[in-house]
């Protein structure tokens, strides 16, 4: 206790101290709410340690008030039923289960023999839900390994030394969950060539290649699986499913067998699911051979479906992982589409063997946006890791007319999909995107993941958009210390506030002397396949890089309208400091072009309050249509017999085309009085590209 300032009786009493020994945590949790576990040993001393609980003593005043103390305090010891040498159980290759006794310090007494046990039946189960089995043990001191073992369980008499007990934990197994929620009386699954029931659960282990085979029942037809198949396999009815690092789920669709049909949709505006049978006219899903029609409602597709047509007119909406208005995946959508499909998913893919034709102010959507930002994801960097799906859209023809939209959206970049080969994919005959309607290619924000169109004619309207503003890479933040840093995989980042975002140029930057002073220019000049990069700031606002539009044409190009990649730039609604995202790229090949006097290719840089812009993107124009020399300008960066020599040139061949890879400039960050200061991000890049020699092209 301490003495008062003043000479009075006021003086504070001693504390109490305890030293616990070797208790379980039990125990400690039953000392903590005050009970007194009849396990434990208990003295009222502590030996061989300097403590002190003494009373506090008073003041005194001339020798008026005589000298007096404070109660004295507590202290104890309390020994559990293992005290003497420490015993810290850990395990190999991270800490599984929950073995007895537990990860951790505990302690043994000398000569004792303690019971040591990992798991019950073998297994155990990690914080992913995948499956671990204990393959033995091994005891060590600070010196020497003292014994060593196969099982999950063992016994060992403590020597007079501080020991080690690690469990050995291998053979990783993924839960399968084989879903058929229609019944028996729509068909089967087996597994392995034995019948499942609907909602088995069964543990293979990682790298396992199982065999799957739907089996409809008398009367119905088999049309794909839903959930984890791998990408492109959808409609395999014997289907090899690769046990991978993520607990896969999947399921069979079947439906009633009947003629090919005209299928209406009579969804709500809230949303119904593709696959529920009561809102189709005639009460059946729609087959492989049917039209589908959607003029109103939203319909929400699982991760494939395919179809002989679609069309979409009115206020339709459909839904592939997607929605609408919005560059991220709402949470609330989220839980549905988790619903039909889990979140390991390689594809969202939607396959037309006809035309898809998008009129009025309908809207159609394939691939799952990631919930990167805090509104809608409470935990980003968790977000961050997962795989999202690849976007696959592909049909005879499509047509996008009067004000209506289409969303593509790219995934994870992993194995086969890469920078070079895209992430997401738009593959069919003739493109055409009309009136004042938008094509709207999104890159994954955490990975940068792309779409490639792949088509046989391009054609963009006076008046229609390809609109790949802030579709690039995203940021968010992680806490270190006291710094709030950013985190992203976007390799022309702005590390802080003072220092904007690269791509096509370096960015601006209010702090030149930092070790990561401007945000660096990467890629491609001649073949732009990364989204541009994400802004520094201190506080808010985070902006996505300018996204990528790549679009390779068999035939021929007509651009007319507004293709944009250029950086997110928000409202000036706060004073805050923050440097500038970078304009993303665009990548467009045909043997021919024509652009109307009034297009406009944009990726330009964002702006920024604080001398830290972000750098231009990337344009390239190239007339080819060799699929090899696109492989290797999308490999390299480079091809043999092009050249852009020519860029010059392109102004004089295409008059009032408006081509922008401007690096962003710097603002007052007043926010009734924005004015130019300067130009600090700098300008990207811009190539033309021709052959060199002469080209043969069949038809």
């Amino acid at each position: 206790g301490t003495a008062p300032a003043q000479a009075y009786t006021s003086s504070g009493s001693g504390g109490r101290v305890s030293l616990l020994l070797g208790a379980s945590a039990d125990d400690i949790e039953a000392l903590a709410m005050g009970e007194r576990p009849e396990t434990l040993e208990y003295a009222e001393t502590i030996d061989a340690l300097a403590v002190n609980v003494s009373g506090g003593e008073n003041g005194t005043r001339n020798g008026s008030i005589p000298q007096t103390y404070a109660p004295t305090g507590t202290l104890s010891t309390v020994k559990g039923p293992y005290a003497d040498k420490a015993v810290m159980v850990t395990a190999s290759p991270k800490r599984i289960g929950a073995p007895e006794p537990g990860y951790g310090q505990n302690a043994g007494a000398v000569g004792e023999t303690l019971h040591f046990v990992a798991t019950d039946d073998g297994f155990a189960i990690d914080e992913e839900a995948s499956r671990w089995q204990c393959v033995g043990y091994v005891v060590s001191n600070a010196t020497e390994e003292l014994a060593y073992g196969l099982t999950a369980s063992f016994d060992f008499t403590m020597p007079n030394s501080d020991i080690s007990v690690t469990w050995l934990w291998g053979n990783r197994q993924r839960r399968l969950v084989l879903e058929n929620p229609q019944g028996a009386a729509f068909g089967t699954v087996k597994l392995n060539g034995a019948a499942s029931e609907s909602g088995a659960s069964v543990w293979v282990a990682e790298g396992e290649v199982c065999a799957l085979e739907a089996v409809p029942a008398e009367g119905y037809e088999f049309l794909y699986w839903i959930g984890d198949f791998p990408y492109g396999h959808a409609k395999d009815r014997e289907l090899s499913l690769p046990i991978t690092a993520k607990n896969v789920s999947v399921r069979p669709l079947f439906r009633l067998i009947e003629e090919p049909a005209v299928r209406t949709f009579a969804g709500a505006a809230t949303g119904d699911d593709f696959i529920d049978a009561t809102k189709w006219s005639g009460g059946n899903i729609p087959g492989l051979e049917d039209e589908v029609v959607i003029a109103s409602g939203v319909c929400r597709a699982p991760n494939y479906v395919e179809v002989a047509r679609l069309s979409l007119s009115g206020g339709g909406q459909f839904w592939s992982g997607a929605m609408p208005g919005t560059n991220y995946k709402p949470s609330e959508f989220k839980d549905r589409f988790d619903r039909l499909v889990s979140t390991s998913c390689e594809e969202a893919g939607v396959v037309v063997t006809g035309d898809v034709t998008l009129e009025g102010t309908s809207a159609f959507g394939v691939g799952v946006p990631s919930a990167l930002n805090a509104a809608t994801c409470p935990d980003p960097v968790a977000a961050s890791t997962e795989r999202r799906p690849h976007g696959r859209l592909e049909a005879a023809n499509v047509t996008v007319k009067d004000s209506a939209s289409l969303m593509v959206v790219g995934g994870t970049v992993e194995g086969d999909f890469t920078f070079a080969t895209g992430a997401g994919f738009l593959k069919t005959g003739v493109f055409s995107v009309e009136d004042t309607a938008v094509y709207r290619p999104i890159s994954d924000p955490c990975s940068g993941g792309s779409v490639v169109a792949e088509v046989g004619a391009f054609l963009l309207a006076e008046g229609a958009k390809v609109h790949a503003k802030g579709a690039g890479y995203f940021t968010w933040t992680e806490t270190a210390g006291d710094d709030t840093l950013p985190v992203s995989a976007a390799p022309g980042l702005g590390f802080t506030y003072t220092v904007g975002a690269g791509y096509g140029g370096r960015s601006g930057s209010q702090s030149p002397d930092l070790t990561n002073r401007y945000g660096k220019a990467y890629g491609f000049a001649e073949a732009p396949v990364h989204p541009g990069s994400p802004n520094g700031t201190y506080n808010n606002p985070f902006m996505r890089g300018g996204g990528l539009v790549r679009i390779h044409a068999r035939r021929s190009m007509d651009i007319r309208g507004t293709v944009d990649a250029e950086a997110e730039e928000r409202d000036w609604s706060q004073d805050y400091f923050f440097g500038g995202a970078s304009g993303g790229g665009i990548w467009l090949t045909a043997p021919t072009f024509a652009f109307g006097e009034g297009a406009v290719l944009d990726a330009h840089g964002g702006y920024s309050t604080y001398d830290s812009a972000g750098g231009g993107g990337r344009i390239a124009i190239c007339e080819t249509a060799d699929e090899a020399a696109i492989a290797q300008f999308a490999e390299t960066g480079k091809s043999r017999n092009f050249s852009s020599r020519k860029t010059a040139q392109f102004g004089t061949l295409y008059p009032g085309v408006t081509v922008n890879v401007k690096g962003g400039g710097d603002y007052t960050g007043n926010t009734s009085d924005h004015q130019f200061v300067k130009q600090s991000g700098e300008d990207g890049t811009f190539r033309y590209i021709k052959p060199t020699g002469v080209v043969l092209i069949v038809r």
